[in-house]
């Protein structure tokens, strides 16, 4: 058994969940995935805080020989030396005292205690933790506009951000924040929305685009008759958005689906 199973086996015997560990350790939702797939192991300073928290030695953890059952072996053999010293009277004593001893207490290793203090928020969290796999997107701002435009560039900084598998489409290369409401109900202000990196997309889908310098999230609509393209907003207090001949205009991706955060 390596480190990661000594792991997933304290959790299991103190009934921790992996939202909880990683909230209270204060880890990535992301290591903990690792770890179960055995992708990753966790450093040093990570085995520290753990061995803290599950309140065993980093050896346990390390290698599986925990400090308590060096002490107990040594305690059986510092008996075993004293009897040896005995006459036959006193280790026959000693074997009475044992057997009384043996049938008036129930010998079992006590249960792992942790931080198990639990809040309404806790149970919800744990009821939907179990087998969770998480990833790691890139999450952009500034935010790609759902109104007036804001800039985005390759100079854009980003956030790397754990998301339940579950809630990510498949081919999303990116997350981006959207500001405004011109794209609402359908993509809501604040909401992140997935995006796969595509240098263009069709007729009638929704997409980030550049314009002169300012990012949208947008509706694309191009009239190949009359040789005419728009970005159409959701909100229909919003006008759209006609793309002239000279003007500066990219498409950064396809928004294939939007998540806003709790």
């Amino acid at each position: 058994m390596g480190i990661n199973e000594r792991i997933f086996k304290l959790m299991e015997e103190c009934d921790i969940k992996a939202a909880k560990l990683t909230r209270d350790v204060g880890l990535s939702h992301g290591l903990v995935t690792h770890w179960k797939r055995g992708s990753q192991s966790p450093g040093t300073e990570v085995v520290v805080k753990l061995a803290k928290y599950f309140g065993v030695s980093t050896d346990y953890l390390l290698t599986g020989r925990n400090a308590s059952q060096k002490h107990e072996e040594q305690s059986i053999i510092d008996i075993i030396n004293v009897c040896r010293s005995l006459n036959d009277d006193g280790r026959g004593r000693v074997r009475d005292y044992a057997e009384d001893l043996s049938s008036s207490v129930k010998f079992s290793k006590p249960p792992l205690k942790a931080n198990t203090t639990k809040t309404p928020e806790d149970n919800f969290n744990e009821e939907y933790s179990d087998d969770i796999t998480y990833i790691s997107v890139k999450v952009y701002d500034p935010p790609a506009a759902a109104g007036l435009g804001n800039y985005l560039d390759e100079y854009s900084t980003y956030e790397e951000m754990d998301f339940k598998e579950s809630i990510v489409p498949r081919k999303t290369s990116i997350g981006i924040r959207i500001s405004g409401d011109s794209m609402e109900p359908h993509i809501l202000d604040g909401s992140i929305a997935w995006v796969q990196e595509r240098q263009q997309i069709e007729n009638g889908q929704t997409g980030i685009f550049i314009l002169n310098g300012e990012s949208f999230c947008k509706k694309l609509s191009v009239d190949h008759k009359n040789r005419i393209v728009k970005l159409l907003s959701h909100n229909p207090k919003y006008s759209p958005i006609e793309i002239e001949d000279g003007d500066d205009f990219r498409t950064v991706g396809l928004v294939l689906d939007s998540h806003r955060p709790i």
